[in-house]
């Protein structure tokens, strides 16, 4: 029998201190409403996770907004080695957030280089990092809070090194099953492996996602989200991007039009598990000032009336963007008509800003 439990706004350390050394044993997992829709976002940090700096600017978004933030998303790549952390898990604990961390094996900040040289499948699956990623867990489990994480994310996006073009692609004789295709094989046994370290060290208050692009890059066969799915043994929530126009010269897609074509792949992925949109955001249209507003009412109205039934959290990539003008701004104060409708639909109940968590 399991219960649930609210996390309140600014609660977080009051409970753990409640619960004491039992917080630290407890499986605390991130789990649906039976009601609502969590709400959360990735605030235009730029600083990196373990030097974190940046409360400010979640303090500046959550004033902005209709509700507080349920979860505040945090890129904590490798390229300064890993570790945990700290100073962003316990600044946005301070803020009462449930962290949500991005675990990205990168050795590079720049996208579309292949292969990363160093935080690649196969020396992750050869055990190079375990000793860090052992230490990374002990960290996590000492926090003694609820914490989500992701590795890896939008496997299916060939932005990224940990793509299967980049990892043995649609082959099948280079690793494992002859059966599968050996690029996503290696990323789904790599997040296997990093999912066991944390549970050999008795980590029980990281929720799990799995996160893939509603628009993969390549669209070959062997690409398929589900290939890259560690299983429902492994991961908590499915997660997906849905963006509309990211620059200016982008075609400019509906939230629905990327949404519909990507939502039964995605939610074939497991028939048992919770579904978030767990990234979108659209920039500025220089020739139609409510287009943005347009695209976030559609957004929002087809997620609270389950047009897309099995979603139960949204997080908006509120980022000032690559190219630093109006037009190619996501951040939802880009234009005062984008915040406004933004905030019209959030501040309807179906969206919630706190999380339900359950310990036996």
């Amino acid at each position: 029998m399991k219960t649930k439990r609210r996390f309140l706004q600014r609660s977080v350390y009051a409970v753990v201190a409640l619960l004491g050394m039992a917080a630290q044993a407890a499986p605390l997992k991130v789990v649906p409403s039976e009601w609502g829709i969590y709400h959360g976002a990735f605030p235009d940090l730029t600083a990196p996770a373990s030097q974190f700096y940046e409360s400010s600017k979640i303090m500046q978004l959550e004033s902005m907004l209709a509700k507080p933030l349920a979860w505040v998303q945090v890129q904590d790549d490798f390229v300064e080695g890993i570790q945990f952390p700290w100073p962003a898990v316990e600044a946005i604990e301070k803020l009462g957030k449930v962290p949500y961390i991005r675990l990205m094996p990168l050795s590079r900040r720049e996208q579309n280089f292949g292969k990363d040289p160093l935080y690649n499948l196969e020396n992750i699956l050869r055990g190079d990092f375990d000793r860090d990623l052992r230490e990374y867990a002990r960290n996590a489990k000492l926090t003694g809070s609820p914490l989500i994480m992701e590795f890896a994310p939008e496997a299916n996006g060939r932005w990224y090194p940990w793509n299967g073009l980049w990892n043995g692609g649609g082959e099948t004789t280079g690793y494992g099953d002859p059966a599968l295709a050996d690029g996503p094989e290696r990323y789904r046994d790599a997040y296997r492996r990093v999912i066991d370290i944390f549970r050999v060290e008795g980590v029980e208050n990281v929720t799990w996602v799995f996160h893939v692009d509603s628009q993969p890059k390549p669209t070959a066969d062997w690409n398929k989200m589900a290939l890259y799915y560690p299983g429902d043994e492994y991961i908590d929530w499915i997660g997906i991007s849905v963006f509309g126009a990211q620059f200016p010269w982008d075609y400019w897609n509906s939230f629905t039009q990327v949404m519909d074509q990507a939502y039964d792949e995605f939610a074939a992925i497991s028939p048992n598990k919770p579904l978030a949109v767990v990234e979108f955001g659209v920039i500025e249209d220089s020739f139609d000032p409510n287009r943005k507003a347009n695209w976030l009412r559609e957004a929002l109205t087809v997620i609270r009336d389950e047009r897309y039934a099995r979603i139960k959290a949204i997080s908006y990539w509120h980022e000032s963007s690559w190219i630093p003008t109006r037009d190619n701004n996501l951040r939802l104060d880009s234009s005062p008509q984008a915040l406004e409708m933004y905030n019209r639909l959030l501040q309807e109940e179906t969206f919630l800003g706190e999380l339900e968590v359950t310990w036996p």
